[in-house]
């Protein structure tokens, strides 16, 4: 039986090539997102496993989702063919007609994976699996058979997938390749869409995202903090429309409210924390009050209950629900917002808190949710999140007309 696969483009060619080099054992396949690492670790499985009988294949998630959808993806590609003698989708497990076997397996568990002696090793998005499963688990399970290991992965600090990436580089190691490769080097992207994207990206996301290179620390997301912490003092002579978004406390953060004009401009921070409830609601409402605000407070947790007792007090206050898209959605708009100039902040002097949640703000890769997760490298991000939700509500105010002013109270 001839089984074809799939139609590599010119970058995944060469990949290939690289890979079949007889020479070669260990190749890592270093890029952005997109480019289709997981069809193509797939179609490496698939002729492994059929080109050559009675081997022992395994693919490694670093979580059970992802070892699931590729074996599912196996099987709607070969699935209703009789290539595969069995297959167990409990422990995802496929046997085909030649004897070969490829095993689906997460790195979750890490000692699940203890034991094994293989012939072909895939680990994908090797960089977010730890340095202990490869170094003590996965690393003995391709000595002593093992022909091929392939890693592929977007970069995630500089972590074991980085030394191997590093050896892949080196002459004087010609078992160990590298590869690396943009969301650019896919065919099938439009690269203005990526371009635009940039727009809302810093620049070590764009880097480490979409460029596929390897950035400090998983990367910070703001930089340059004094090209827009400008602002020398506190300025409430403006008679145009100003804008409000409150961040509510858990544990020991602070509640904080941050006031912007239609200028983009930061004109008050309120930050408070180990006060009564009331006490809070109290001094926001009189600060809203002085500027006529339009505010979102987000309403997760106890802020349902601050979201009523408020809204008896102050009309214009709206609910923002924070969830990791919506939260995703509007640090990205804020990104894009500073990147452009349409914002500006106060300086390091006269807010430090905000200054110093802003650089050490930092960014990770989920590989649950595969989408980028937001947080301060502390655990305090309250000064951020406020500032982000009121940029949102400046946006949402002036290009969907959501809210509508009513003049006084």
């Amino acid at each position: 039986m001839v089984v074809r696969g799939f139609h590599p483009y010119p970058k995944q060619e060469e990949w290939i090539k690289t890979i079949e080099n007889p020479d070669v054992k260990y190749v890592t396949i270093c890029t952005g997102r997109q480019v289709g690492k997981s069809l193509f670790g797939l179609n490496m499985l698939l002729k492994w496993g059929l080109s050559t009988p009675n081997q022992t294949i395994m693919f490694v998630s670093p979580i059970y989702s992802q070892a699931r959808k590729v074996f599912e993806d196996l099987e709607k590609a070969v699935g209703d063919t009789p290539l595969i003698r069995s297959k167990n989708k409990s422990n995802y497990d496929v046997e085909f007609i030649n004897g070969s076997k490829i095993l689906f397996r997460s790195a979750e568990r890490p000692d699940s994976l203890r034991g094994y002696t293989l012939d072909y090793l895939i680990v994908d998005e090797a960089a977010y699996i730890s340095d202990r499963v490869w170094d003590e688990i996965l690393r003995p399970t391709i000595l002593v058979k093992g022909k091929k290991c392939l890693f592929t992965s977007t970069p995630r600090g500089k972590n074991w997938f980085f030394k191997l990436h590093l050896k892949g580089q080196d002459v004087d190691q010609p078992q160990y390749r590298t590869i690396s490769a943009s969301s650019f080097d896919n065919p099938y992207i439009d690269n203005e869409d990526i371009v635009e994207s940039k727009k809302s990206m810093s620049e070590d996301i764009y880097e480490q995202e979409i460029l596929g290179k390897f950035v400090d620390g998983g990367g910070t997301v703001f930089k340059d903090l004094d090209k827009y912490c400008v602002i020398p003092n506190w300025s409430e002579n403006y008679n145009g429309k100003f804008y409000g978004g409150c961040d509510l406390a858990r544990s020991d953060d602070y509640s904080v409210l941050t006031i912007i004009n239609d200028r983009g401009e930061v004109v008050y921070i309120y930050r408070a924390r180990h006060k009564e409830w009331s006490t809070i609601i109290d001094e926001m409402v009189v600060i809203l009050k002085r500027f006529n605000a339009s505010v979102q407070l987000e309403i997760n947790s106890i802020g349902d209950v601050i979201y009523e007792q408020m809204k008896k007090k102050y009309s214009k206050v709206f609910p923002f629900l924070t969830t990791n898209s919506s939260k995703q959605k509007i640090i990205e708009d804020l990104i894009y917002g500073l990147n452009n100039g349409e914002l500006v902040l106060p300086t390091q002097e006269l807010f430090p808190p905000l200054y110093n949640e802003l650089g050490s703000f930092s960014f990770k890769y989920s590989p649950a949710s595969r989408k980028i997760i937001y947080g301060g490298l502390g655990g305090h991000d309250d000064t951020v999140m406020s500032l982000a939700i009121a940029y949102n509500t400046f946006k949402e105010k002036k290009t969907k007309g959501t809210y509508a002013f009513n003049g006084g109270l």
